[in-house]
């Protein structure tokens, strides 16, 4: 069985776990501002980025290579 590897896979995924957290936490709060939350948890403080995304990025230290 051929496995396709897809652009999200290749690049990044999302912490699942953390963002879970995140939504308990405030739910426990008690304010649960739903389109702020949504907004949040899937900001890049809840991405993991794999090596292919980092090669990607900008870098001080000059232009990336692939």
């Amino acid at each position: 069985m051929l496995r396709r590897l897809d652009v999200s896979a290749a690049v990044y995924e999302w912490n699942y776990a953390e963002q879970m957290i995140a939504i308990r936490l405030a739910e426990a709060a008690g304010s649960v501002d739903k389109d702020r939350l949504s907004h949040d948890v899937f900001s890049e403080r809840f991405l993991i980025k794999r090596p292919l995304l980092q090669a990607l990025e900008p870098d001080p230290a000059g232009v990336p290579v692939l």
